[in-house]
């Protein structure tokens, strides 16, 4: 009789922490999934041409602002720095007798950080989904 009742009491305290355990890792794993989802959002729209419209340039923001909040230390301070150049080469085009080698300087350093950032994200998101690691270089449009 004693036996069984420490059998019992066994069981239901494993069955308690089988519950625990595992409402945990769903848990983790849900926020796993939505970061990674969020940052595939982002990948997907880093990844067109800036064209500077008022709706072009909100999901940008939001794009960035993703970033920020679910990226890694690294990809926050290129998210960071390629918005501030998107932003300046747009300031760029709007003026009327801009110089053509800040120009074309702003225009390098937003398609590097671009690269970058992309490439980051790419290698980052590849890992949290267990793909193979790729060393292709970036091939996008635009």
């Amino acid at each position: 009789m004693k036996t069984e009742f420490i059998a019992l009491g066994s069981a239901l305290f494993l069955a308690f922490v089988g519950y625990f355990v595992s409402r945990a890792l769903s848990v983790r794993e849900k926020k796993r999934e939505m970061i990674v989802n969020y940052l595939i959002d982002a990948y997907e729209f880093i990844g067109k041409p800036f064209e500077g419209s008022k709706e072009y340039t909100q999901a940008f923001c939001n794009a960035i602002f993703t970033i920020q909040l679910f990226g890694t230390e690294k990809q926050i301070e290129l998210a960071i720095e390629y918005a501030k150049m998107a932003f300046a080469l747009a300031e760029f085009k709007r003026m009327t007798a801009p110089d053509p080698a800040s120009v074309q300087r702003t225009i390098d350093s937003v398609q590097q950080l671009n690269r970058e950032l992309l490439l980051n994200l790419r290698n980052h998101l590849r890992k949290e989904l267990s793909l193979k690691e790729c060393k292709q270089e970036m091939f996008y449009i635009g």
